[in-house]
């Protein structure tokens, strides 16, 4: 089983302003999407025996003028049991201020 899916908190304090996320040192296994949710890319396959962690960056940026931008490091330990269950090691939170 390969699924994964986890939502990255955000503390915005401008109302209305769009963000963006990027995702950074694990696009080749994982996907982040405009809501910020964390998944594996489904064309993708974990397997702990060969790597126990991934290192990933997010960065989240707003649409102000000027943009702000915040980048948190997240650590996606995967854990063998009963097959594939992976566990993230930091549950991020960003606050964008003026």
């Amino acid at each position: 089983m390969n699924t994964f899916s986890h939502s990255l908190s955000l503390s915005q304090q401008d109302v209305g302003q769009t963000l963006t996320y990027a995702l950074g040192g694990c696009t080749s296994i994982f996907k982040i999407d405009n809501n910020g949710q964390l998944s594996v890319k489904a064309s993708n396959s974990i397997n702990y025996e060969a790597i126990a962690s991934y290192a990933c960056q997010v960065t989240v940026t707003d649409n102000g003028s000027p943009a702000l931008s915040s980048t948190v490091a997240v650590t996606v330990n995967i854990n063998d049991v009963n097959g594939v269950f992976v566990w993230l090691s930091r549950i991020c939170v960003w606050v964008l201020q003026r």
